[in-house]
């Protein structure tokens, strides 16, 4: 009933197709053999800037598709949408790049299809869709994904470093379970680390912090002796593995900043548990290597908004 009524109210096919045409959202070209436009709709000349009357002068390619993005030249015999005419190829779902009068380009989405008349092709049809806020979405959602595995290795790996003096721990209780001395502090070592652990965990169970790579600083008064001894507890038994000496210097008095203590402790126990000689020394080799930390009150004030 309703294409019925369309009909009679537009007995011209034609200027149906037009309105149709006209009224779309899509950039809707048609062209000869030679790629000049015959016919090009509001929404084409809107996406480009350009005029009909100047499409009309030369072969669209020339004008909006004349290079690649990087802008090396871009001739037409090489271009599927070129192709399509000359090859009789009808194109769908081709993605590209195309240049708007100013020179800006923009991505787009396209299909062109070929007309025939009397067995050859005469004139193609170009749909055209700016899929500027889609591809700008689709990075969005790569760039999120690459900071959540970038987010989820640097987890994995700081969910390691404890692991060593849990296991060394593990060893003692299996070793001396009488000794109630070992016990205790085989105790205390698997309590400070599986605390630590289930900091990391948090991180990881955080799934906003995941996808934004942020990490939440827990920050309070902390005694930097104390992030050193925990640092040490965790590199301590891969120290042992590898046959390296660890030497460790801390003033007697207490050394008090305000910080995240399990960051802390990470930041000092991954250059402990990685150190550059064991990349390229042999278990055993004696090297030497120094890591400071220094803390300037007055002559490097940090700003809170740090």
């Amino acid at each position: 009933m309703f294409i019925d009524e369309i009909h009679q109210r537009f007995p011209d096919s034609s200027l149906l197709a037009q309105l149709i045409a006209e009224n779309s959202v899509h950039g809707l070209v048609m062209m000869d053999a030679q790629g000049v436009c015959r016919y090009a709709n509001k929404a084409w000349l809107d996406m480009t800037g350009f005029t009909l009357e100047e499409f009309a002068a030369r072969p669209l390619h020339d004008l909006a598709h004349h290079r690649h993005p990087d802008g090396r030249p871009f001739p037409m015999a090489e271009c599927p949408i070129g192709c399509a005419l000359g090859k009789n190829m009808v194109v769908h779902g081709h993605e590209d790049v195309f240049f708007r009068k100013d020179g800006s380009a923009f991505p787009v989405a396209c299909a062109a299809t070929p007309v025939m008349l009397d067995g050859a092709p005469v004139l193609v049809i170009l749909e055209v869709r700016d899929i500027t806020e889609e591809t700008q979405a689709r990075e969005r959602l790569q760039a999120a994904d690459r900071r959540k595995d970038e987010f989820l290795a640097m987890l994995a790996h700081e969910l390691r470093n404890p692991m060593a003096p849990i296991r060394a721990a593990a060893e003692l209780l299996r070793k001396a379970p009488g000794n109630e001395d070992l016990v205790r502090r085989a105790g205390a070592i698997i309590e400070r680390q599986v605390g630590h652990m289930v900091g990391l965990v948090d991180d990881l169970l955080d799934v906003s912090r995941v996808t934004r790579n942020m990490v939440v600083l827990d920050k309070a008064a902390v005694d930097m002796r104390r992030v050193l001894a925990e640092a040490v507890e965790q590199a301590q038994p891969l120290v042992e593995t590898r046959r390296h000496s660890l030497a460790i210097r801390t003033p007697d008095e207490g050394v008090a900043v305000s910080g995240d203590q399990m960051r802390l402790v990470q930041v000092l126990a991954n250059p402990s548990t990685t150190p550059p000689s064991t990349r390229r020394k042999a278990e055993g080799s004696r090297s030497r290597w120094r890591a400071q930390a220094r803390w300037w009150r007055s002559w490097c004030p940090i700003p809170a908004s740090a």
